[in-house]
């Protein structure tokens, strides 16, 4: 029930122009597009980070929302011996708006609240 820090609501935000380009829509459609959740996976042999972004965007002419999925890319190839594939991997902007939210992530899980540190007494108080 508590919010978290504004720090990972604008790595949130910030996600919606990584839906558009990995969805390959127009850049200002980023201006309609919430990301709801972040799909990671670890693989490969080097325990490769991959992501699948979940969005909505408002439509101009309809009530309802279209419901977005990212194809699922990673941070590097794989494998070693597979081809370099740009198509194939998240962009380096993506990637650190992503580490970005893990860390936030992080940091929710520790306690750590837009109100403050749920564990850590407030000055003046004994713990």
């Amino acid at each position: 029930m508590e919010s978290p820090r504004p720090e990972f609501v604008k790595a949130f935000k910030e996600l919606a122009k990584h839906v558009a380009e990995l969805c390959e829509l127009p850049a200002d459609y980023a201006d309609r597009i919430t990301t709801r959740s972040v799909s990671l996976n670890y693989g490969g042999v080097q325990e490769t980070m991959g992501a699948v972004l979940s969005a909505v965007m408002e439509l101009e002419q309809s009530n309802g929302v279209l419901v977005l999925n990212t194809p699922h890319k990673t941070v590097d190839m794989l494998t070693e011996t597979a081809e370099p594939n740009a198509k194939m991997l998240l962009t380096a902007e993506c990637i650190e708006t992503l580490e970005m939210l893990i860390d936030e992530a992080h940091e929710y899980v520790k306690g750590v609240r837009a109100q403050g540190d749920l564990f850590t007494p407030a000055i003046g108080e004994s713990a």
